[in-house]
């Protein structure tokens, strides 16, 4: 297991350091592991003022509570992100200390990576994690990999088909909905096939965040760099809960639409990263989490 993050700025270091001191005191975890880091990398220049650069990291946590923890685990989620900064993103899972040595144990694919591979930030006490069985492999296999992509991606492709069916009957606030459902399903799918890892969250920003741990792909669909951008997600997003409980709710036609073509994008996108995957298999292969990339751009 990583102990250190050398490319970090000091400043950083230093942040992270009070970020993960702050979420300890708070949670109390048994541990805290970290198994995924991308920087967002600017530079700004113009005529009225000299050439800057700017780093704005985030941070992917595994949160180990005890055994006993009272607390949901999705609730110990919610508590961690809220330390997020603005130039420090801090997103999270959590389990607790027997689910995650069951899972090691089992020879789970993503959580041995972390065993191996992942950053410990932070002990409270000498209690270890499990260790992988000797005979474990470090990705799951092809077959199990074509599983999860014909259950999760094909529940996909069926929620696709009836929002198009639904769009064709101008009933805009079940095709919202449904897109919703593609959305959720499609990362679901992705998620399982390169990493095992069962998430069990409706939230689209999260899946998609993690997700980024090895892929950026998924971006171009919905970029979020501008106002009118960020409010387009924002209708995706909310689409899971708004039209189910808001007795008033509408959305605008136009709306639905850019978000038709949209979801599309990003299904290619994730077809084009499951037909990648299953044909490295042929390859040494190990898990992609965790991916230390501090250059990416995003």
């Amino acid at each position: 297991m990583l102990t250190h993050l050398d490319f970090l700025l000091s400043t950083q270091k230093e942040e992270l350091n009070r970020l993960i001191k702050r979420i300890a005191d708070l949670i109390i975890p048994e541990k805290i592991i970290c198994y995924g880091v991308r920087t967002s990398f600017y530079r700004n220049w113009s005529c009225v003022q000299q050439h800057t650069e700017e780093h704005y990291p985030t941070f992917d946590l595994l949160v180990i509570t005890d055994k006993d923890e009272e607390r949901e685990d999705h609730v110990t989620v919610q508590m961690v992100e809220q330390f997020s900064t603005s130039t420090i993103t801090i997103t999270c899972i959590a389990h607790r200390l027997p689910t995650v040595n069951s899972q090691i144990e089992a020879a789970h694919p993503f959580f041995c990576s972390l065993y191996e591979k992942g950053l410990r930030l932070y002990e409270k006490n000498d209690r270890p994690l499990s260790a992988p069985p000797p005979s474990y492999r470090n990705i799951p296999t092809k077959e199990l990999a074509e599983a999860y992509w014909s259950r999760w991606y094909g529940l996909a492709k069926n929620f696709w088909q009836v929002a198009l069916e639904s769009l064709a009957k101008g009933s805009h606030e079940i095709t919202v909905f449904l897109l919703h459902q593609c959305v959720e399903h499609t990362c679901i799918a992705l998620i399982r096939v390169f990493t095992g890892y069962h998430t069990n969250t409706h939230n689209l920003s999260r899946l998609l965040t993690f997700i980024e741990n090895f892929s950026v792909l998924l971006l171009t669909a919905f970029p979020g760099i501008t106002k009118e951008e960020k409010e387009l997600f924002s209708i995706l997003l909310r689409g899971y809960s708004d039209p189910r409980y808001q007795e008033m709710y509408e959305v605008a036609p136009d709306k639905v639409a850019i978000l038709v073509e949209r979801v599309k994008e990003l299904q290619e996108s994730a077809e084009s990263l499951y037909e990648g995957r299953i044909a490295m298999y042929s390859q040494v292969l190990e898990t992609v989490l965790p991916m230390f990339n501090p250059s990416q751009n995003v």
